[in-house]
């Protein structure tokens, strides 16, 4: 019989882990997860005028862009949103009315911003064009180059008008 009475010895088997097979959907889970929290933080940190990103301090909010010429109102058009310090292209369409049997001579001067803090980087004015048998467009281009702060409001273009045609 036993040694020593009323000791009974029990040897524990440690417990048997699940196959590693079992935690692969776990695993995968996890780093898909964790890739997904970390590309978020990471685009919203790094695009244009996120907190991450040196090289945008923040965003431009041009709400429309009111053209005109020598102080009279040409129109509207529509705005936009740009990163600070960035360049964006605008237009204006002018028109070059026919007089009946005769070709008309049609002209622009400069482009200038009103606006403050913004600039010109390029334009193709002062411009000619012509009439011809029937009515022409000429479409004034304009790189602006937005202000190097946050902005919310409208941009207010000049387009002067070309004496030199009318002498």
């Amino acid at each position: 019989m036993d040694a020593t009475p009323g000791i009974r010895l029990a040897l524990i088997a440690p417990k048997q882990s699940e196959p590693v097979s079992n935690r692969w959907p776990a695993i995968v889970v996890a780093v898909a997860m964790s890739g997904a929290i970390v590309g978020g933080v990471l685009f919203y940190g790094y695009q244009p005028g996120g907190p991450l990103n040196p090289a945008a301090t923040g965003m431009v909010d041009v709400l429309e862009v009111k053209w005109e010429q020598g102080g009279i109102p040409l129109g509207l058009a529509p705005g936009f949103t740009a990163p600070t310090g960035s360049a964006v292209p605008v237009y204006w369409p002018l028109s070059c009315e026919t007089v009946p049997g005769f070709n008309e001579s049609c002209s622009t001067g400069n482009v200038s911003i009103v606006t403050p803090g913004f600039g010109l980087a390029s334009t193709n004015t002062p411009a000619t064009w012509y009439s011809g048998p029937s009515n022409s467009t000429f479409v004034v281009n304009a790189t602006v180059v937005m202000p190097s702060g946050r902005y919310t409001g409208n941009l207010e273009i000049d387009l002067e008008i070309d004496l030199s045609a009318s002498e």
